[in-house]
């Protein structure tokens, strides 16, 4: 029983016995004839039987036995009060009374008990229960977490093998960081992404391709390859991946925050020989992912990259070699054709003029046999030159074979193509050729041949109306233009 409510128990138990007691004497006139000696016995025996069959204490026992005797002395008189207990006549039932009650107590104490114990086991079921299905709800929660970042890992995988498949078939340095920027849209889930050219030289980032910017915006910036730039820039300088996560993490670098010249999220260079080639600039995600991930998967895109780039580059430069001459630089004869073939097919449909130049220089076998081959090589070299500067940017200049160059020009008229082919004429007359300790004069001989877009024909026949009006000039006597009639 709980301590707090035993004392009105016992209050309770006093009023019982006060009650019975003062009804026997109102109502019974012989209280000898109802044995109210065995009656006090019996009121003796609820504390005694009380106490011992709900385990109350002595305390309670002690207080129900001086609430009796007090009821006792003051409804019966001294004589029922304490006599009763020194009755012999009533020991046996005392006894057989108590060792009842102590049974009895043991009893209740473990049917008690077990009730207790079933109760706590059925509270302590409910709680494990409640725990067991909170963990569930979590494991699930996490199982299904797990699957989404399984599924986004797989997913990421795949772009990257994709990548690595298509980029090794793209030669084109501006279609591979067009497929690379659409691999990196796929792989960060981005919204917005840049990727900029690096001269580290010049110190500069120069716009390359976008996805969800404004393009015209990103190509107006002038972004330089330092801090001054914010994050794309500190990134171009030092070619490592940097993010907003690091910055907050690292307060000192807070002002390329304030440096950026467009939203950018995080920055990934593309590095390869210890060299930035470019800059991926991510601006937003539509689901952000953890940083070691993110610089793990970012940093193994731009390494494709830098590989795939530098292939195209390597190829690139293949490409120019086959279709450059190696001493002066200039497209070589088979090139020329190709380009002379596609230009004829243009102008036909445009309507607009075209000319050849064929260009010869005057007594270069007289060079080589007098000097030697490396001043006629000297003497190819800088007529090149003074022919490159000298034409037209849109023209294209070729060596056509030994000391032959050629010129082909778009757009002009005959007057335009006089003053254009005497103007490269003086210019290489006027020019001083010095080697060692020789000072030299050079001269050219051209023949100029228009291209007739009514006549139907070939590169090559137009290159022989060409020669032919060089023979001419040649036979006149050389060092000036002769033009195809």
């Amino acid at each position: 029983m709980d301590s707090q409510n035993k004392p009105l128990a016992w209050v309770a138990v006093a009023l019982g016995i006060v009650i019975i007691t003062l009804f026997v004497r109102s109502y019974v006139p012989d209280p000898e004839g109802i044995n109210m000696r065995g009656l006090i016995i019996f009121l003796y025996l609820i504390p005694i039987g009380f106490s011992i069959f709900f385990l109350t204490g002595i305390e309670s026992l002690i207080i129900g036995i001086i609430v009796v005797a007090a009821g006792a002395y003051a409804v019966c008189g001294p004589h029922y009060t304490l006599g009763p207990l020194f009755s012999t006549g009533i020991i046996w039932q005392l006894f057989a009374f108590l060792i009842l009650s102590f049974w009895a107590g043991l009893l209740s104490s473990r049917l008690r008990n077990q009730s207790f114990q079933s109760e706590d086991s059925l509270v302590r079921i409910e709680d494990t229960s409640a725990m067991l299905q909170t963990e569930r709800v979590r494991l699930l929660t996490q199982q299904k977490k797990y699957a989404e970042d399984i599924n986004s890992l797989n997913s990421m995988i795949i772009t990257l093998s994709d990548l690595a498949k298509e980029i090794s078939s793209i030669l084109d340095p501006e279609g591979l960081l067009k497929l690379v920027m659409g691999k990196a849209v796929k792989l960060f889930s981005a919204k917005t992404c840049a990727i900029f050219h690096v001269d580290t030289a010049a110190n500069k980032l120069s716009y390359a391709c976008s996805v969800g910017y404004y393009a015209d915006e990103l190509s107006d910036l002038k972004l330089t390859a330092d801090e001054e730039s914010g994050m794309a820039g500190w990134c171009a300088k030092n070619g490592k991946f940097m993010s907003m996560d690091e910055i907050q993490r690292n307060p000192h670098l807070s002002d390329l925050l304030r440096q950026n010249k467009f939203p950018i999220i995080f920055c990934q260079p593309i590095v390869q020989h210890g060299k930035t080639l470019a800059v991926i600039c991510v601006g937003e995600v539509e689901k952000k992912l953890d940083e070691l991930e993110l610089m793990r998967f970012a940093s193994t895109l731009a390494n494709l990259s830098a590989i795939a780039m530098e292939n195209a580059k390597f190829v690139d430069g293949m490409k120019e070699q086959a279709i450059r001459d190696g001493l002066t630089g200039l497209y070589n004869h088979r090139y020329f054709y190709e380009l002379l073939d596609d230009k004829m097919k243009n102008v036909r449909k445009a309507g607009t003029a075209l000319a050849v130049f064929l260009i010869d220089i005057d007594h270069f076998k007289k060079f080589n046999d007098t000097y030697g081959h490396q001043l006629g090589d000297f003497i190819l070299q800088k007529t090149a030159a003074i022919l490159s500067s000298n034409a037209q940017k849109t023209d294209v200049v070729a060596r056509y074979g030994g000391e032959e160059f050629v010129i082909v020009s778009i757009g002009n008229n005959t007057d335009v193509i006089a003053k254009l082919a005497e103007g490269i004429r003086v210019a290489v007359e006027g020019a001083v050729f010095s080697h060692g300790n020789l000072k030299l004069s050079v001269t050219i001989s051209l023949g100029v041949a228009f291209y007739d877009l009514k006549a139907n024909i070939a590169a090559s026949e137009l290159v022989k109306f060409s020669d032919q009006a060089l023979y001419k000039a040649k036979e006149s006597g050389r060092n000036k233009v002769c033009f195809y009639s």
